[in-house]
């Protein structure tokens, strides 16, 4: 037969039950720092808008490299907006292509609905109706 020495963890079951919290307590103390040290879910969610800030970019093609893993594109709605969501903090080249234009555009946190963006030297010819390529 085995001997158990006292407050050994197989000889009393009391030592187990404590060192069974310490360790719940412990794994609740990092997830609630992670929680607290990662950083906010932002969202890119800008109205484009031209040189002028009068006219909207609408049915424009965007795109957007998030990560190495990750890439967005599609086309600005009638008035202009794009969304991309659950992206990192920080500041990312939004391309558009047809255009030739790159811009900087940051990502906001969720409590912020959207921003407007004038894109610098894209102009609106009204004689041809035909947007940026004035």
């Amino acid at each position: 037969m085995a001997s158990q020495r006292k407050g050994s963890p197989a000889g009393n079951s009391k030592v187990s039950d404590m060192a069974d919290i310490d360790i719940i307590r412990s794994e609740r103390v990092m997830r609630q720092s992670r929680e607290f040290f990662a950083p906010p879910p932002c969202h890119i969610s800008v109205q484009l808008r031209s040189n002028s800030g009068q006219v909207p970019l609408a049915e424009i093609q965007f795109y957007l490299r998030v990560s190495e893993l990750r890439s967005e594109e599609g086309t600005t709605d009638s008035e202009g907006c794009l969304t991309v969501g659950n992206v990192p903090p920080g500041d990312y080249v939004l391309e558009l292509p047809d255009k030739g234009f790159e811009l900087l555009v940051s990502a906001i946190p969720a409590t912020v609905d959207r921003t407007v963006v004038r894109v610098a030297g894209y102009m609106f010819d009204e004689r041809n109706d035909d947007r940026g390529d004035a």
